[in-house]
């Protein structure tokens, strides 16, 4: 198997347990579909159809038989986990593509970036507004952009910004949860080539109830 195409798909499985607050551990468990303590062929084709994959049936089938090194058919714990070592989904969430990021994807950005990191709309805005003054700024945004090395321009941030705060005064907590309620979320996900084992929305409150 191809090496970007291990990487592709190791980050395809990877970020469908990040996304889902699954461990590698527990991540092995949920594709192990019969519970015999190994990911047969079989557990991965139907997880693959669970997930709703079928289009890359063939790149995940091939990754279960690359990461198989016994070639039994049957990946083992120690298997799994060493396939799956050292994949950087937030590398992958965020890196850079060839065209411009636009606002409403941007947003999606920041929603997947609290979601790959379990906060909530309220956490993330707290985490975002830097300097802590209950709006956050432009330079607030940018800084957190920076820190999240979420591969966005200057101008992909102030088109962001704008798009968040018309007036230029600040985002505040009503603007961020509208803002972010709205984004497209997972098909900023999707469109990654990452995944979730579940559909799942940003919880609005920590602890609060998800879609």
């Amino acid at each position: 198997m191809a090496r970007e195409e291990q990487r592709r798909a190791a980050g395809m499985v990877t970020s469908s347990l990040l996304f889902s607050r699954l461990t590698v551990e527990e991540g092995f468990n949920a594709f192990d579909v019969d519970g015999d303590g190994v990911v047969s062929r079989e557990d991965m084709g139907a997880s693959v159809d669970s997930l709703g994959l079928g289009e890359f049936r063939d790149l995940l089938l091939r990754f279960h038989e690359d990461a198989n090194r016994a070639r039994d058919g049957m990946m083992s714990r120690q298997e799994w986990a060493r396939a799956l070592a050292g994949v950087d989904v937030q590398g992958l969430l965020f890196r850079p593509g060839g065209e411009g990021v636009s606002p409403g994807e941007a947003a999606g950005m920041v929603g997947a970036a609290l979601l790959l990191n379990q906060l909530s709309i309220e956490e993330g805005f707290a985490a975002f507004d830097v300097d802590a003054d209950g709006v956050v700024s432009r330079e607030d945004l940018g800084s957190a952009v920076a820190s999240l090395e979420m591969q966005l321009t200057p101008q992909e941030v102030d088109a962001l910004f704008a798009h968040w705060s018309p007036s230029g005064a600040g985002v505040d907590r009503e603007a961020w949860a509208a803002g972010l309620g709205g984004a497209d979320v997972n098909g900023v996900i999707r469109s990654r080539d990452l995944f979730m084992l579940t559909r799942r929305a940003l919880s609005p409150t920590p602890g609060g109830g998800e879609g």
